[in-house]
């Protein structure tokens, strides 16, 4: 039996916000809207990829820049057209979700593949 990776205390201190895109439309069928805040406060644990994870992220999202790992949420699902918010003192950075997949602990933990977008 293969032994699982547990996280270790604290490995999720960050928090981070999970907003759902705009469900309204024009009369020209166009998107219009704000994003809607979907959860907030989720314990993350989120980095900026680099090397060997940046080649094996973007073999599942070419774009990926971000991993997110959270704890799977029990009161709705995470798609790949929500988006997550991260603020701190300093700044707030939006991600897309490109990739949603499964963490270490398949039954508890997703890891989110995610480009940055804050300044588009």
């Amino acid at each position: 039996m293969r032994a699982r990776k547990r996280t270790r205390l604290g490995a999720m201190r960050q928090l981070v916000d999970i907003h759902s895109p705009p469900t309204g439309r024009d009369a020209l069928g166009q998107v219009t809207g704000d994003w809607t805040v979907t959860a907030s406060d989720i314990p993350a644990r989120y980095e900026q990829l680099s090397g060997l994870e940046l080649e094996r992220a973007r073999q599942k999202y070419d774009q990926a820049d971000y991993a997110v790992e959270i704890y799977r949420p029990t009161s709705f699902t995470v798609t790949a057209a929500m988006r997550v918010v991260t603020t701190t003192a300093m700044s707030t950075r939006t991600l897309e979700i490109g990739h949603v997949g499964e963490g270490d602990d398949t039954l508890f933990k997703l890891v989110l593949l995610c480009k940055d977008v804050t300044s588009a």
